[in-house]
Order: C-alpha cells, then sequence, then structure tokens
C-alpha cells in the first residue's frame, strides 16, 4: 500500500513541540509519497484520553476582547481611525470639499459600515483613495465606497509590482496557508475561531483590486480637500509602504509598521520583503515627528503622546533585540535551537501591553528571522544527515521498540498532561503507519489540546485547522474570498499568467514528452510554451514564429487568467469564439500533458 500523508503531519512537530529538533525534526520532514506501508500495529482497543474541554487562552482572550466593538475613533479635528470594522483598521482625513480614504480594509462589508457611521461626522462623500502598502486586508474592501470606479487611487510607486508579486504560481499554497492560519473554516466559539491576533473576525462581501492612478515617492507633499498630508517611506512588512504624516494634525498613519502585539518581522508563510532591519530604521525615522495621535493599520489608537512614544520605542527595541540576539548565538557557534530556546525579552519588553505575541509566537518570529539571516542550516550536525523521512520514521520506530511501544509511551505523555510530547511521538508514528487510527487520534487530541492553551492565535489556528483536517471534517470548498487574483492578473504582463501553468504540468505524463506552443496575445504579444520532459518553459517566441514552431493559439488576454487558474478547461476556451487555432487536436494533446 503506497503512503501518502497530509501537509499537516510535516507541521505538527514545528508547531505542537514549539519548534524543537531531535525527533520532532522527522515529523516535519517531506511529504509522505513513497514506499510500503508496514502491517498495522493500531491496538484493537485503546482508552484514548481526550483533551481539555474547549477553550482559549486567557490572554488570548482578553486581547481579543478589545476588537468586540467597532468604533470610529476621533485622531484629530479631521482625521479618525475606523477601528475594528475590519480584521485592518483604515481611517478617514476630512478635507474641505471631500474625504479621503486610506486604505479599506479587507472585505466591503466593514467599509460599508464605518461609511454609515462617518455620517454623524461628516456628510462629505469619500473622493480620494491612499493606499499604504499593498496587502490585500488593507486594500480589499474599496468596492463599498461610492464611485470608486472613478475615484483617484494613490500609492507607492512600488505598490503595482508588490501586487503582482503576491500573485504568483504558489497562489494556491498562499491562500491556503492564509485560510489555516486565520482560522476562516473554524466555527465560531471557544471549539475554534475567536478571532484573530491582529485584528476582529468580520468578513463579508467580496474583495476587489483598484489599480493605483496615481505613484508618489518618499518626500512627496499631497494637498486633498485644503489638507496636506506627507508621503514617508516606510518599508517594514513589506518593501512598498509608505506612512502619511499630517502635520497640521499631528496625525500619523503608518500602516503596519505598528501594529498593537509583538512586532510581526517574520511570519510561518515567509515573506522575502517583510525585512527587520528596515522596521528599525522606519521606527527611529518616525519616532523623530512631533506626534500627537497615531492611527495604525492595526490594534488600538494611540493618543497620548508619551504613550506613543514608549510603545515606538520599546517595538523598534524589541525588534533589534531579537536581531542581536540571533547574530550574537550565531557568532558564538550556537545550534539554531540554543538561539531560540535560549531567547528572552527583558522584563520591560516582555511585560509591556502592546508587545504581546498574540498573532506569531516569539519564537516563530524569531525562527523566520533566523532563517533570513542564517539559512535553513542550523549549526546542527544532525540535519546533515539526509535519509528518506519514510524510512527515517520506520528506524524511530523500531528503535522505540515499535509502533505500539511507542504509542504507549504517547499515551501515557497525554494522561499527564504532556500533549506536546504526545502529539510529537503521534506524529511519528502516523507516518511510519498511516493506517493507525490510535496514533492520529492521539495527534488530533493532541493538536487540540495544545491550540485550546496558545497565546497565539496563529498557533490556535494551525492546530485546529489541522485537526479537523485530519479527521476528515475540513471542507475546504467554504474557503472564502481572500484576494482579486484574477483582476490582478488581467491587468498583468501575460507572461505572469502563462508562468501560472508550470506547477500544473504533471510531471509522470510529461517526462519523456518534448512539445511545443506558440500563443499569441492580441496587443501583448507572442510567446512559446515549451515541455521538455518534465519542466514547460515559458519564454518570448517572434512574431513571426509559423507552424514549425509548433501548434499555434490565438487567445484574447481576458480569458487568459481564467485558464492558467484552472478556473476554464480547454475545452472551454477553445469554444470561445474569439479564440483562433491552427490545430486544436494537436493544442488539447498539448495540455494533456497538465493537471
Amino acid at each position: 500500500m503506497a503512503r501518502s500523508c497530509s501537509y499537516l503531519l510535516r507541521l505538527v512537530a514545528t508547531i505542537v513541540c514549539g519548534l524543537g529538533l531531535g525527533v520532532g525534526v522527522v515529523g516535519a520532514s517531506t511529504p509522505l509519497e513513497k514506499g510500503d506501508t508496514p502491517p498495522s500495529t493500531t491496538p484493537g482497543a485503546v482508552e484514548m484520553p481526550a483533551p481539555p474541554p474547549p477553550s482559549v487562552n486567557a490572554k488570548l482572550g482578553a486581547y481579543l476582547d478589545g476588537f468586540s466593538k467597532p468604533e470610529m475613533v476621533r485622531l484629530s479635528e479631521r482625521v479618525y481611525l475606523a477601528f475594528a470594522y475590519d480584521y485592518a483598521n483604515f481611517a478617514f482625513v476630512i478635507g474641505d470639499d471631500g474625504v479621503t480614504a486610506v486604505d479599506c480594509g479587507w472585505w466591503p462589508d466593514g467599509m460599508a459600515r464605518a461609511l454609515t457611521d462617518l455620517k454623524s461626522v461628516t456628510d462629505l462623500p469619500v473622493t480620494h483613495i491612499i493606499f499604504t502598502h499593498s496587502h490585500g486586508d488593507h486594500v480589499g474592501g474599496c468596492g463599498a465606497i461610492p464611485g470608486v470606479d472613478s475615484m483617484p487611487v494613490i500609492a507607492s510607486s512600488m505598490h503595482e509590482q508588490a501586487r503582482l508579486d503576491i500573485v504568483s504560481s504558489a497562489f494556491p499554497f498562499v491562500g491556503r496557508r492564509a485560510t489555516d492560519q486565520m482560522g476562516f473554516l473554524l466555527e465560531p466559539g471557544p471549539a475554534g475561531d475567536v478571532g484573530v491576533g491582529v485584528g476582529p473576525r468580520r468578513t463579508g462581501g467580496r474583495p476587489q483590486y483598484f489599480q493605483a492612478t496615481r505613484t508618489v515617492s518618499d518626500g512627496e507633499s499631497l494637498t486633498l480637500g485644503g489638507v496636506q498630508i506627507e508621503v514617508i517611506t516606510a518599508p517594514s512588512d513589506v518593501a512598498d509602504a509608505i506612512a502619511l504624516w499630517i502635520p497640521e494634525e499631528g496625525v500619523l498613519l503608518p500602516g503596519d509598521v505598528l501594529g498593537g502585539i509583538g512586532p510581526y518581522i517574520a511570519t510561518p508563510r515567509h515573506e522575502e520583503t517583510r525585512d527587520p532591519e528596515a522596521f528599525v530604521v522606519t521606527l527611529d525615522k518616525l519616532r523623530k515627528l512631533p506626534i500627537k495621535a497615531i492611527g495604525p493599520g492595526h490594534g488600538r489608537a494611540y493618543l497620548d503622546a508619551e504613550d506613543i512614544a514608549t510603545t515606538m520605542s520599546n517595538t523598534r527595541d524589541t525588534i533589534q533585540f531579537i536581531i542581536d540576539h540571533i547574530v550574537r548565538g550565531l557568532n558564538a557557534g550556537e545550534t539554531r535551537q540554543e538561539i531560540l530556546s535560549s531567547l528572552k525579552l527583558p522584563p520591560h519588553l516582555a511585560n509591556s501591553p502592546d508587545l504581546g505575541f498574540y498573532y506569531h509566537p516569539l519564537d516563530w518570529v524569531a525562527r523566520g528571522v533566523y532563517l533570513r539571516l542564517a539559512g535553513w542550516y542550523g549549526d546542527d550536525p544532525a540535519e546533515l544527515f539526509i535519509g528518506d523521512p519514510l524510512v527515517r520514521a520506520d528506524k524511530y520506530m523500531a528503535a522505540m521498540g515499535g509502533a505500539e511501544g511507542a504509542l504507549q509511551s504517547a499515551l501515557a505523555a497525554a494522561r499527564s498532561g504532556d500533549w506536546n510530547w504526545a502529539g510529537e511521538l503521534s506524529a511519528l508514528i502516523l507516518r511510519s503507519d498511516p493506517e493507525n487510527q490510535s496514533a492520529r487520534r492521539l495527534l488530533i487530541n493532541s493538536m487540540r489540546a495544545v491550540a485550546y492553551g496558545a497565546e497565539s492565535s496563529s498557533q490556535r489556528y494551525y492546530l485546529l485547522t489541522g485537526a479537523r483536517e485530519l479527521e476528515g471534517s475540513l471542507d475546504r470548498s467554504k474557503t472564502p474570498p481572500l484576494g482579486d487574483a484574477l483582476s490582478l492578473l488581467m491587468n498583468a504582463p501575460p507572461m505572469k499568467s502563462l508562468a501560472m501553468l508550470r506547477p500544473r504540468l504533471n510531471v509522470d505524463r510529461s517526462r519523456e514528452a518534448r512539445e511545443r506552443l506558440i500563443v499569441a496575445i492580441p496587443d501583448e504579444g507572442v510567446y512559446a510554451l515549451t515541455i521538455n520532459r518534465g519542466v514547460l518553459r515559458v519564454t518570448d517566441a517572434p512574431p513571426d514564429t509559423q507552424g514549425p514552431q509548433g501548434p499555434r493559439l490565438k487567445i484574447p488576454k481576458a480569458l487568459l487568467p481564467p485558464f492558467t487558474m484552472g478556473f476554464r478547461s480547454i475545452d472551454d476556451v477553445l469554444s470561445d469564439e474569439r479564440v483562433e487555432t491552427s490545430d486544436p487536436d494537436a493544442i488539447r494533446f498539448f495540455f494533456a500533458h497538465f493537471e
């Protein structure tokens, strides 16, 4: 029997055992795709320890309670922060003849509710939009603004490229990882969704993408409705970020430079442009301003000068402390795990109410920073002995006296309340024997037990979503629309859309194939798709490329993204009257090599 396993078994050792090494490394290895299943060692009857009753970590629950009520917070006479209407905050700057929206949140329903409440402040319409950065949770809700289709949209000169970079051939992975991290597929309540560490769980409507009609750079000054708004480049969680300084009001709108929690300078999904050093530089630059109020992209508003100074100082020092601690350990020859396990923030930072790591745990953040600074190798010789993860799992079982002995140890750990070790061991057993239902159930119970005590919402949701997936009760068809990838690709160069086909190539079907297809996009260009024994090459092709180079497909740009993303089949495309082809059967044969 071929062995296979959910990606959850690759994550569980990391999540359940708090990023430990040792046996857990096996459970975090590559997917199970080969090898034979040994006879199941599942005991006929096992008294299975149940997880504790569903609950929420007290600190996490108290923090999330702060988002229970949406509020239009007055930052100054002209500036209001829409707090807790959506996962992300957004702001309104009231001018003499119109309102400028700074960001839009993620979901149109949140913006719509905020616009209704804004009427108690002003009857002026929204006339301009400024994006602080490109993340979807700050740009998706603009569709609720009346007249948005013809409205000026202002963003960083790097904004469009940053948005395009988000949509890649790995977009399905990014969407799945975001869904699991946010707990979108969990029901509300102590056993599931209780809110996210940087904002409330409020969704509604379909996010849309609106292109910037004007781009700005550092030092530019905008005057909108008689209000002067200064642009400050503010690279932080994304490179295209800008902060907006309104000097006459003393108000700073910094986007995600601040978030009311421990700084999110790294994430489990890894983002190349999230640069911890850039966070520090940006915070030092913004701290020089005579700020009276801050309306951040996430978290509470800051309305007191002393509070502002303390929070910004502590945030930048937390980031620098993490960086310096890791580098200090690297220079001393310590292993990654030694560095991570010894990381403890100074008391004044560890106890700061605005630096709780309620989004990602501190050790997850530090692990991401380590990866950025030092790569995957953690100076542990055990990591250099490369072996088949399935074979290694079987050998671990043999060394531990077999799967039944390992299971008894895992059950004993669970009964004693050590759900971390129970989860790590049961994941290892399940890797060796995917049919071991006792190990599966114990792993599910362990994931839930650790999740209920997790201080981080991300850890909680990865575990609870993973438990649902392991027991077969997760319905991914209910994933909400997280972004507007199709619209982004409609505005992107065709090469971006064509590249979406690369991971869809079936390696087994194409292992010996040498095929070529010429794709012409009117008013855009001519491209060559070449299958070369398991690899799809996407390149430009000369406009005069003829038949000997392969069959030709002429397709309008509007049809390309739905096809390359898998929403339309090749038969659907060929049946469209706007499509021209030299040989339909040859084109069907070409795409028969794809999933």
